[in-house]
């Protein structure tokens, strides 16, 4: 896991245009005559990371409320800024001694940091529950929480225009590849699923159990991205393929999933008999539920997005306290780092090795910007490192974590030199604050509600076990046609299922002895109704027969209750 580096090519054009949306405004900007404003241009790659997994039909809308959530973090933070340092707030690099004498100004400094904290919070929650594609939020968080605690003599006026500008320069940038090919986002995913599949039939053929395991879910992954891509194309919907895309490039594309979803699931024999990945994949997924419906359902003290966010927001509270009674100056860096790397949930083993990603590359990231700052770079050169930092972070997050953030951690550093205090003295107060939000995090994973992950599956279970009911009532009494949205839900449920008691299995060995096997029948059952459904759906029919609903309740029927 530690060593572990993935091929990164796919992400060279998506990192040279987010180098592209700094430096085109920003040596406009140059040549006009501004100074360090000029950096706030980085929303303009912010944006564009952000909007690159989408297709045009799509992109434009993400593009704009990112623009509009980046603009708004940018403006908010900065009033915050500016409230804050005109009513006495505490410097946080006085430590201890500042907070006892000068007490209103230490409340005062916390206040805005609090509230960071908590947007902090609410955007992991957001993210873990939609699944949304990384950095999303977070790193908008990463390079505008400076603008709350630094001094900074950037006006608001100058520091609203140029994140404006930055965003403009973002969308024209990301969109622009609709001129050449409108089609392409999504006929590059197919591409790329296909040649996952290609790579995980070849290692079969090989015998290398090891490998070909490891390529199967990383095929499993591209095909999910690429049904995705097309579902948001407006070339999929209902598990069928809509009247504007027939007769179209798209109706080629959905064809070639189709073709490559098969090969795929009929690759395993064993897998095939056990109904895993049965051979009538011909059939094209349906959607997830809506956003506001993930964010219902995730609701619960016992959901992993929950658990996270509690995680984030203890560890985040400890970190920014002990960053104040150390001096290190930027409690707001050391919350962000927490986020960072709690953020996507990682399991146990998973976020401790996240951890040591993240303080061997930062540590090496930081090495980088002293070195880059004895150079004395004036502006254009700080908008140039800023650039080559944005663009490989985005070509190396995909390939190694670790090595992503050495590029990140100068990333952040740039953003902080907004304010005033000296370079050296910069680096090595966000270092240490990195440890020890590095330690906080690990601490989070492995004391705070350290078996929740095993009352999640089972609450999973239950909700599993609830939809597998409810689509067999909806088959026995309604049509087919009516069951589209029990079917949507059930296949919801069941991925949601896997992934955790998947993750559960990984964790703990006592666990996969005792459970695993009442899960894994949950899951086969809620498989078989899918596909009844499917097959009925696919073959025209108006509802299921009769004979084949009592094979599922009898299945049902079969299964462990919930223990929640």
């Amino acid at each position: 896991m530690l060593l572990t580096f993935n091929s990164f090519r796919h992400h060279i054009p998506r990192a040279t245009r987010a180098a592209l949306a700094i430096l085109i405004p920003g040596i406009i900007g140059y040549l006009l005559g501004f100074g360090s404003e000029l950096l706030l241009v980085s929303a303009g790659a912010v944006l564009l990371i952000n909007g690159e997994n989408k297709p045009y039909r799509e992109r434009w809308k993400s593009l704009l409320r990112y623009g509009l959530l980046f603009t708004s973090l940018t403006l908010g933070f900065r009033l915050l800024g500016i409230w804050s340092h005109s009513h006495g707030q505490m410097d946080f690099s006085e430590g201890i001694g500042g907070v006892i004498a000068n007490p209103r100004g230490a409340l005062i400094a916390y206040l805005p940091l609090m509230l960071f904290l908590a947007v902090c919070v609410v955007c992991v929650y957001v993210t873990m529950c939609l699944r949304l594609t990384p950095p999303g939020p977070y790193l908008m968080l990463f390079v505008t929480g400076g603008l709350m605690v630094n001094k900074i003599s950037i006006s608001l006026s100058a520091t609203l225009i140029w994140s404006i500008i930055g965003a403009v320069s973002g969308f024209i940038i990301s969109m622009s590849g609709w001129l050449v090919d409108k089609h392409g986002p999504e006929r590059k995913a197919v591409e790329d699923a296909e040649a996952a599949v290609a790579d995980y039939l070849e290692a079969r053929t090989k015998e290398a159990p090891a490998e070909y395991e490891s390529l199967k879910l990383t095929a499993a992954g591209a095909i999910h991205r690429a049904w995705s891509m097309l579902a948001h194309a407006g070339a999929i919907h209902g598990g069928a393929i809509t009247p504007e895309a027939r007769g179209t490039k798209s109706e080629e594309l959905v064809h070639r999933m189709l073709s490559a979803q098969h090969r795929w699931a009929t690759a395993d024999p064993d897998a095939q008999a056990q109904r895993h990945s049965p051979s009538d994949r011909r059939t094209i997924p349906l959607a997830s539920p809506g956003a506001w419906a993930k964010l219902k359902r995730q609701w619960h003290r016992d959901s992993h997005p929950m658990v996270t966010a509690q995680r984030v927001a203890l560890a985040g509270l400890g970190v920014s306290i002990l960053s104040t009674v150390l001096g290190l100056g930027r409690p707001d860096w050391a919350i962000t780092s927490v986020m960072l790397l709690l953020g996507q949930g990682p399991y146990r083993m998973a976020g401790t090795v996240r951890c040591i990603h993240r303080i061997a590359g930062s540590v090496i990231g930081i090495l980088l910007y002293l070195a880059f700052y004895q150079l004395h770079p004036g502006i254009l050169m700080d908008l140039i490192g800023l650039a080559v930092a944005m663009a490989c972070t985005e070509l190396f997050i995909a390939a190694n974590y670790g090595l992503a953030m050495v590029f990140t951690a100068p990333l952040g550093l740039m953003m902080a030199g907004l304010g005033s205090a000296p370079i050296g003295q910069t680096a090595m107060d966000r270092g240490a604050e990195l440890v020890i939000a590095s330690l906080l995090s690990v601490l989070a994973i492995w004391l705070f509600r350290p078996n929740n992950l095993q009352k999640t599956a089972e609450l999973n279970y239950a909700y599993l076990l609830t939809s597998i009911k409810k689509m067999i009532a909806s088959l026995r009494t309604s049509p087919i046609d009516d069951a589209i949205l029990d079917r949507r839900e059930l296949r919801y449920e069941l991925n949601e299922s896997r992934t955790v008691t998947n993750a559960c299995a990984n964790e703990s060995y006592e666990w996969r002895q005792e459970q695993w096997d009442h899960h894994a029948a949950a899951q086969l059952v809620a498989h078989e109704v899918l596909r009844v459904g499917a097959t009925a759906a696919h073959s025209d029919l108006d509802k299921v027969p009769g004979g084949d609903v009592e094979k599922l309740a009898a299945l049902y029927g079969k299964l462990a209750p919930a223990s929640l």
